[in-house]
């Protein structure tokens, strides 16, 4: 039976972490359930180790010193046992519906498997079975939805493919879902948004995006008219 990882990058937070897989977790398709603390405090971080340590699929990781959120991603990523594996922001959910849409589809270390609809708020659903390359990126970004769309994760991929074309030297704040599809895309491989296959988005003032919006300055920009200008 195939089975996958699940790669949650947290900073701050414990019952959104936990609540984040809580209804997969006794899923047999879920090998293995990865979270990495970006530097928590150390209270905080205490609280999460006390229930993770309860969980036997659960591994905890910590990193040193906090590496902001694109690059936590990365070492969450990179740490799945398994080949493939979903990247979740930890104040997100996904249910077995979700991982019914994953196993219905035609795995491929170069396609991302992406949502939707991120529940309740951001519908893209108007994009469903796209499959987006470099050569139609350019025809979708100023679409309505459509950036959101790909400055979301809480999906599907290949660890080793998408590891592989990580920028490490760049730090897109807010932008970072964005910067590392385009990535992707450029690399010549593919994004699939599939049909069904949806999350629970939780927006809240706590969030890394509405927190650090501002620090992205003139990087969201720059790279849209990068797309704007691609042949």
């Amino acid at each position: 039976m195939r089975t996958l990882s699940i790669c949650i990058p947290t900073w701050n937070r414990v019952e959104m972490t936990l609540n984040s897989f809580k209804e997969v977790y006794n899923d047999d398709r879920v090998e293995a359930i990865i979270i990495v603390d970006d530097a928590s405090e150390m209270h905080i971080y205490n609280k999460l180790k006390e229930e993770c340590d309860k969980l036997s699929k659960v591994k905890l990781y910590r990193n040193l010193t906090n590496r902001d959120c694109y690059a936590n991603k990365y070492v969450s990523i990179s740490l799945s046992p398994t080949d493939y594996c979903i990247v979740l922001d930890s104040d997100n959910q996904i249910d077995t519906l979700y991982l019914d849409r994953i196993f219905e589809q035609e795995w491929a270390e170069d396609m991302i498997l992406a949502p939707d609809w991120a529940k309740p708020t951001f519908n893209y659903t108007e994009y469903s079975n796209l499959i987006i390359s470099k050569d139609n990126l350019k025809e979708y970004i100023d679409k309505p939805m459509f950036e959101t769309c790909l400055n979301c994760m809480n999906y599907f991929v290949n660890k080793d493919a998408y590891c592989d074309v990580w920028d490490a030297t760049t730090d897109p704040v807010t932008s970072d879902s964005l910067f590392q599809n385009y990535n992707w895309l450029m690399s010549g491989k593919y994004i699939h948004i599939v049909y069904e296959l949806r999350y629970n988005h939780l927006v809240h003032n706590q969030s890394h995006y509405i927190n650090n919006v501002q620090r992205t300055g003139d990087f969201r920009e720059i790279l849209l008219e990068k797309i704007r200008k691609l042949n």
